[in-house]
């Protein structure tokens, strides 16, 4: 009984581990294409939808909102 609860512990860790990880992605997805002229300047459409995506999967997160519904 006790291996099966410490492994469910160990992967609830992983997957908030991952969820940091894919919020640290975003977010550098994110920045990159304010910074670079080039990628503002002919990827407009697909920022803004990749913004609103961005939006809807990190904001629960920001607000402490729980990993599983990822």
């Amino acid at each position: 009984m006790e291996r099966n609860s410490s492994t469910r512990v160990i992967n609830e860790k992983e997957k908030a581990q991952k969820g940091v990880d894919k919020r640290k992605r975003m977010d550098k997805l994110k920045m990159l294409p304010l910074r670079n002229g080039f990628f503002k300047k002919h990827l407009k459409k697909g920022l803004d939808k990749r913004e609103k995506r961005i939006k809807l999967k990190i904001m629960p997160l920001r607000k402490g909102g729980s990993l599983a519904t990822e």
